[in-house]
């Protein structure tokens, strides 16, 4: 992600939109309908939604409608984050991003959370992520979700 136009002027990546105005200490880029990627929420555009994790402000927003019990809000926020599991953990965005991807494997079905295994072991270091301050919180919210719908499945 990052190069959606619909997230920044054309011809600037996303990300360096959004760099540059933080930078400047200015609004954050706004889509072609007037959506402002950093405080929209799930109604942004789904390219935004990694912006707006990496944001404090953003960060909290997301994890409200998380915990709002919309589903369908819910499954666009983690559309939003795939492909971004790793920054999650290991970018400086991880300061706020990682609670949104904590958030989502806290309120989604495992079956719906898979692509932050997937993207976690894409890393051939699992030890590493383990380690990151930011990673092994994910982890641990793996293991607590997972291992509860395993177990729930097995009762059956």
């Amino acid at each position: 992600c990052g190069q959606a136009p619909e997230c920044g002027a054309p011809g600037i990546s996303a990300r360096a939109a959004h760099d540059t105005a933080i930078a400047a200490d200015e609004d954050v880029p706004e889509d072609a309908a007037g959506v402002n990627c950093k405080l929209a929420g799930a109604s942004a555009p789904t390219a935004c939604i990694w912006d707006q994790a990496a944001s404090k402000e953003g960060a909290e927003s997301l994890q409200q409608q998380l915990a709002g019990g919309d589903k369908e809000v819910q499954r666009r926020i983690a559309r939003g984050l795939r492909g971004h599991v790793r920054e999650a953990w290991e970018t400086p965005a991880a300061l706020h991003a990682n609670f949104v991807v904590q958030k989502c494997i806290q309120v989604l079905p495992p079956s719906e959370n898979v692509f932050v295994i997937e993207e976690m072991l894409a890393e051939r270091d699992i030890c590493a992520v383990a380690c990151n301050k930011y990673g092994c919180r994910i982890i641990q919210r793996l293991l607590e979700h997972f291992t509860k719908a395993h177990a729930d499945h097995n009762e059956r």
